[in-house]
């Protein structure tokens, strides 16, 4: 009886001390594929208003999408949850999560555009046009 309960224990420590993967679902745990969408959108208008209202004040923004993109880069390339994310959710997964960061970049890029040209025209006036007489 005695060496039954000793060769339990041991083969209990054995097997706790043996290093092994959790299988986990790590999808409840991420941002979800409308999530990603909901906080994009709104996140790029205000991007592209500041930007077109002020493009310097755009450009110290552009901190913003550079942090999201890098967050995104670190979850798509980690070894286990970015695999595990594959393998859950699929490809829609990452094309959803990196569509809704370059739209941040691409708002960004095109309110500064936007605010560049309004600034050198003469601080907001169009141009003056003569007519050839």
């Amino acid at each position: 009886m005695a060496t039954r309960i000793a060769r339990g224990v041991l083969i209990g420590l054995l097997i706790a001390a043996h290093a092994s993967i959790a299988s986990a679902e790590v999808s409840d745990k991420a941002a979800t594929i409308p999530q990603h969408w909901l906080l994009a959108i709104p996140l790029a208008a205000v991007l592209f208003l500041v930007a077109r209202f002020r493009w310097r004040l755009g450009a110290l923004l552009a901190v913003v999408p550079a942090l999201v993109l890098w967050a995104s880069y670190d979850l798509t390339f980690d070894g286990h949850v970015g695999s595990a994310l594959l393998h859950e959710q699929g490809w829609p997964y990452f094309a959803s999560l990196w569509g809704s960061d370059l739209l941040l970049l691409a708002a960004l890029v095109l309110g500064i555009h936007r605010g560049w040209q309004r600034g050198s025209t003469a601080h907001g006036r169009p141009p003056e046009v003569t007519l050839p007489s």
